[in-house]
């Protein structure tokens, strides 16, 4: 059974102690047994979801899910390998994470590369070993071994994904700085404020008019540029950073170095991450989902990989870590390959390359992978040195849903709109008084000529400073009465709401994991073993 005929059988269930009556059954203890059951059944799965929609990790959870859903195998409510997947995480596994706090608290609560403290604790401390079952068998030193470091390893993965140590304690030194197209300081608002008046008015006269001969024969002029000269005092310190109404904060990974198009990432200010050695650690998804909440963006992450077995699990891999950590932290995040992918191989006539030799495992997987894909693997790079332009629109088409690059043309537009509103209510504010700043300008214009021929020394005897003092009385505007209807309303983000991406947080925990799967392409070639009949 799945979740949705569970949830309808209950409902079922509930219609019949309805009103009085089913109160009164309820309060009397005599449901049936079977709605008690049920009634249990339900407790567990909303706990359940609830626990894994807040990233708090148990395979008893998935348990839960399991049953409900009636499949046997917890494989159907996981996306990766028992041991690879966070979700899946036992009581061993916790244990784990206990060893390492205690460890990393007993050498200082460090701030250190997992190598460095492996050095420290030589020695010093001994951990379980258990067989494939989990059963303890014995205990051993810590040692400078591949088996010891391996273990280290693998406390400090579980130790942060229990949430017991903070997930940046641990240093990484494997995977280069992403290059951001921007930072913190970018969002800063400084907003426009109507209540000060940042213009100076004596700047008005002494400055743009003169107090001699400079004053406009023609008074709209006049009037056209004092009020300019007051709004671009106001809207001088004014910034409306159009990336700060952008929902998505947006970045581009890939398993190697060097073929991000930086041009690309700067049209859509995106961090470029590159991947270390093929490998996209925690530290890389706990890096990028706390640049998200920094900026209370939703995270967005494309991804740019071979086309081969190797490629085509990191996107499943980078998702689940995602997935768990932005639960965590309480950050929508989102997911999706977008290169290379085999219509693209096929559209642009990339070439084949020998898959690469390895181990048995990987061997296997390669054989199993061909078979699914009817052809050798492509390296990314080949899409990016043969078609480069269409290489580039190729991430441009796949991003550009999600940022809106017509904002900062709307909020200027916004702006100036704003601006003539308040030119008009300015002019309006000093329009009353026309007839009589003409006449103070005339007397001014006059008075200060004839300043001019007697000096400094006659400056008192006729008065000017009282009647300019008045003069500037008359022309200061009261911002805050005259443009108190006008308001400053920057435009959103146009911008698409993502599906079908591989991984959307704001699904249920059995929804994503059916993305999961129809993404596999070891899944698609059971299904479809299995739906003729092999």
């Amino acid at each position: 059974m799945n979740i949705t005929e569970f949830e309808l059988k209950y409902k079922e269930y509930i219609l019949q102690f309805e009103g009085e009556t089913g109160k009164k059954a309820i309060l009397d203890n005599k449901l049936t047994k079977q709605f008690k059951k049920w009634f249990k059944q339900k407790r567990k799965i909303e706990k359940a979801y609830s626990m894994i929609s807040q990233g708090i990790i148990g395979v008893e959870y998935l348990k839960t899910l399991k049953r409900a859903c009636g499949v046997k195998n917890l494989k159907d409510v996981t996306a990766l390998s028992p041991l690879a997947d966070p979700f899946r995480a036992t009581k061993v596994d916790r244990e784990k994470a206990e060893w390492f706090l205690d460890v990393w608290e007993k050498e200082g609560s460090l701030n250190i590369h997992p190598r460095g403290l492996h050095y420290r604790i030589l020695g010093k401390y001994t951990y379980k070993l258990r067989d494939n079952q989990g059963n303890h068998i014995g205990d051993r030193e810590y040692e400078n071994t591949s088996q010891s470091w391996h273990h280290l390893l693998n406390t400090c993965k579980w130790a942060r994904y229990f949430q017991l140590v903070d997930y940046d304690v641990i240093k990484d030194m494997k995977n280069p700085r992403p290059l951001k197209n921007y930072y913190l300081n970018d969002l800063i608002y400084n907003e426009l404020d109507l209540d000060v008046v940042i213009y100076d008015v004596e700047d008005g006269v002494n400055d743009y008019y003169g107090l001699s001969t400079n004053f406009y024969d023609d008074i709209n002029d006049f009037m056209d540029i004092y009020t300019s000269n007051i709004i671009n005092s106001l809207f001088n310190d004014v910034k409306y950073p159009s990336i700060k109404e952008q929902p998505n904060y947006i970045e581009i990974w890939a398993e190697k170095q060097g073929v991000i198009p930086e041009n690309v990432a700067r049209e859509f200010k995106a961090t470029v991450r590159p991947a270390g050695g093929g490998e996209f650690s925690i530290n890389m998804c706990y890096d990028a989902i706390k640049c998200a909440k920094q900026r209370k963006k939703n995270l967005f992450i494309f991804m740019l990989v071979d086309f081969d077995p190797k490629g085509e699990d990191m996107p499943k891999s980078v998702a689940r870590k995602v997935e768990l950590i932005a639960k965590q932290m309480g950050v929508i995040a989102f997911v999706e390959p977008i290169g290379l992918t085999e219509e693209q191989c096929i559209e642009h006539e990339l070439p084949q390359i020998p898959a690469k030799t390895g181990g048995k495992a990987y061997e296997t997987l390669t054989e199993t992978w061909k078979k699914s894909r009817g052809r050798d693997p492509t390296e990314l790079n080949s899409f990016m040195a043969l078609k480069p332009e269409e290489y580039n629109e190729t991430i441009r088409n796949a991003i550009s849903p999600y940022y809106d690059s017509t904002l900062n043309e709307k909020i200027e537009k916004v702006i100036k709109e704003v601006k003539d509103d308040i030119k008009i209510e300015l002019k309006k504010n000093i329009e009353k008084y026309r007839e009589e700043i003409i006449k103070f300008q005339r007397i001014i214009k006059t008075k200060f000529e004839y300043l001019n021929k007697i000096i400094n020394k006659k400056k008192e005897e006729i008065g000017i400073d009282k009647i300019v003092d008045d003069y500037k009385k008359l022309l200061k505007p009261n911002l805050k009465e005259s443009l108190k209807g006008i308001k400053l309303e920057i435009p959103k983000a146009d911008v698409s709401d993502p599906v079908n991406v591989l991984l959307d947080t704001r699904r249920n925990y059995l929804e994503q994991i059916d993305y999961y799967k129809d993404f596999d392409y070891r899944y698609k070639l059971i299904k479809g073993a299995k739906e003729n009949g092999n």
